[in-house]
């Protein structure tokens, strides 16, 4: 399956890694009585990195121990036939899973270990309460480099990622006289054959991926969809400023949702003029509206919590460090330091680990 570019962004990093797409849930099936063939020789023995494993030929020689590191957990998955499915921010993670099943009886087998929904996926036979508890808790982690963490969603899809990792796969979308501007390259509007929306429009009636088809002599992307094929995702930055821009522009998007982004506002969660659509670009979060966040004690109450996750998840230093919008001098912190620490503190205690 050939994934598109802001896909292939989320997923880049020089890893060894395998990722499939289910439109199905989950569903546990008893493990098999035999173990799914498997290679006559396992590729990572011949590479040139020391683990506790290799060269291990059996589930029952396989050494189960605090010492084990990522390529035990592939080699582990290799005993079994399968591979790895997630990205390898999740190793530690599952090396205490690992360590743990050990430790409670477990036999070594599983039918499968993966991402799903940005949650730990492990297949095994019984240990629910334990396998449980690190699902959970991987919903706090990074794929990526295994720091705090929280599931995003860009375009419709959801993984863990810490703030870093996260605006990293957001492109920057900049509108020019002639056209617009996506990390920098040029696209002019007198080359767009057509732009519909992708996706169909979610509980607030809000889209999240526009896909542009310029003419085929122009080179867009090199997403496998078609090079002259781009697609813009309602998460990257300047997404609210483009649909001011193509409002009216092309027949078939839906004038509807357009006619909702009008000058943007100030944003008193983060500070930033990125306020479209009643939504905050840069932190992502909506404006207070009494009928929706009636569970708050007042306005100033629901701003102050979302300032202790803005703040926790270091969007300020982010944004500071590289500055998408104009900050607002008159922005009212609420939140201090010794309250963001303990807000931290807070949700590591919710951490089942």
């Amino acid at each position: 399956m050939c994934l598109p570019d802001f896909f292939k962004r989320l997923f880049s990093k020089k890893e060894l890694f395998h990722y499939t797409v289910e439109e199905t849930s989950v569903r546990v099936e008893p493990l098999p009585v035999a173990l799914p063939a498997k290679p006559a020789v396992d590729p990572l023995d011949s590479i040139n990195e020391y683990f506790i494993n290799k060269g291990c030929r059996s589930l029952d020689n396989f050494i189960i121990n605090d010492e084990i590191n990522g390529y035990d957990l592939q080699k582990l998955a290799w005993l079994n036939g399968i591979t790895l499915q997630l990205r390898s921010g999740w190793y530690e993670l599952l090396k205490k899973l690992v360590v743990e099943l050990h430790q409670a009886g477990w036999d070594k087998r599983v039918s499968c270990i993966k991402e799903k929904y940005a949650e730990l996926r492990f297949h095994t036979a019984g240990f629910d309460e334990i396998i449980d508890r690190y699902t959970v808790a991987s919903k706090t982690v990074c794929e990526t480099c295994g720091e705090k963490g929280k599931i995003r969603n860009q375009g419709g899809w959801d993984y863990g990622a810490c703030r870093r990792h996260y605006i990293e796969t957001k492109a920057v979308i900049e509108i020019t006289p002639d056209g617009f501007t996506v990390d920098g390259t040029a696209f002019y509007w007198k080359d767009i054959v057509s732009a519909g929306f992708a996706d169909e429009p979610n509980y607030y009636g809000d889209y999240h991926l526009l896909k542009i088809i310029f003419q085929e002599t122009i080179k867009a992307s090199n997403s496998g969809w078609g090079d002259h094929i781009l697609y813009l995702r309602s998460g990257d930055y300047g997404w609210g400023a483009f649909m001011q821009a193509v409002s009216g522009r092309f027949n078939g998007l839906d004038q509807n949702y357009l006619a909702k982004f009008g000058p943007p506002a100030f944003c008193r969660t983060c500070g930033y003029l990125a306020v479209y659509n009643k939504k905050c670009e840069c932190c992502e979060e909506r404006i207070y509206i009494e009928k929706d966040h009636s569970h708050y004690g007042d306005e100033q109450d629901y701003y102050k919590h979302q300032q202790l996750y803005w703040y926790d998840d270091e969007g300020d230093v982010y944004e500071a460090m590289a500055p998408h919008y104009p900050k607002s001098p008159d922005y009212v912190k609420l939140v201090n330091d010794e309250e963001v620490k303990q807000h931290h503190k807070d949700m590591q205690d919710l951490d089942f680990l």
